[in-house]
């Protein structure tokens, strides 16, 4: 865990250890080192999930067919390259260094399909399309 991080807080609320962290990119890259791996045809089929529960709810098609999508906390960007693929040209935005170069490196091949690592209220304060 970084150091940056202390374990955990004890809440006066609750009587539960909570952990606590002021180093936001830190917890999410301690956060990227513990997903496990999957294949890419495993990470397009499960890319977009509407809910918690596998199997339930939409899928793409309730996207339609956008021209351009924004994934804000696009992770290893399954979603993304999901939409990609689908010749949309998707952005996802992540916080996480780690996270974003997991993206990059499995999906920088599919034309359409670009990560960037920032605060997502930077990156919209910065954007160019509205």
């Amino acid at each position: 865990m970084p150091e940056s991080m202390p374990l955990a807080v004890v809440s006066p609320v609750r009587k539960v250890c909570m952990p606590t962290f002021t180093d936001y990119a830190a917890y999410w890259d301690h956060h990227a080192q513990r997903v496990p791996e999957e294949t890419p045809a495993d990470a397009l089929r499960g890319a977009v999930g509407w809910t918690q529960y596998a199997g339930h709810g939409t899928g793409m098609e309730i996207l339609g067919h956008p021209a351009t999508a924004l994934e804000l906390g696009s992770g290893r960007g399954n979603a993304v390259a999901a939409l990609a693929s689908r010749e949309v040209r998707a952005t996802g935005v992540d916080f996480s260094p780690d996270h974003c170069a997991q993206a990059r490196t499995r999906w920088s091949h599919l034309p359409g399909a670009r990560f960037a690592q920032a605060d997502v209220l930077d990156y919209l304060a910065a954007a160019d399309q509205r």
